[in-house]
């Protein structure tokens, strides 16, 4: 490694906010059995309420949380939290995944037959991570979340 190219503070490879919403939201669910309202769980993860409710809906699609409508309403987990896999979560809610991908370079040639520089490395780290997303349940991020510092 060339001296002071050491890995810097960036990430080129993130979760979206839906899909991190989602994990807090999940984690938050995952340690209450009753139903939870979105407003209690947008304050206490420190969420944006309005898009909060839109991944809670993309959830519900997805069969990962179960909501309620009205005065007893709320949200609670559909599935032991041991049996949601992050890779699940992510799918349910990264609308990026189902369109076009971007170029990291924002090269508009590149593509699968025609890859930029940096595309077949990326893959591999890309790869690594969902590697990492479907081996991982949502009970081993809840744990290590929610663990007293």
């Amino acid at each position: 490694m060339i001296k002071g190219h050491e890995s810097p503070k960036i990430s080129l490879i993130h979760l979206s906010q839906a899909a991190r919403y989602s994990v807090l939201a999940l984690v938050y669910l995952s340690k209450r059995e009753a139903l939870c309202f979105a407003t209690d769980i947008s304050k206490e993860m420190r969420l944006s309420p309005t898009f909060l409710a839109k991944v809670l809906q993309r959830l519900a699609h997805a069969r990962l949380v179960i909501g309620k409508r009205g005065l007893h309403g709320g949200y609670r987990l559909a599935l032991a939290a041991e049996k949601i896999i992050l890779a699940d979560v992510v799918s349910a809610v990264d609308t990026a995944m189902k369109g076009e991908r971007q170029c990291v370079l924002e090269m508009r040639a590149c593509s699968a037959g025609r890859p930029c520089v940096m595309h077949h490395r990326l893959k591999k780290a890309e790869v690594g991570l969902w590697c990492a997303l479907r081996t991982t349940r949502l009970s081993d991020i809840a744990a290590d979340m929610l663990r007293p510092s």
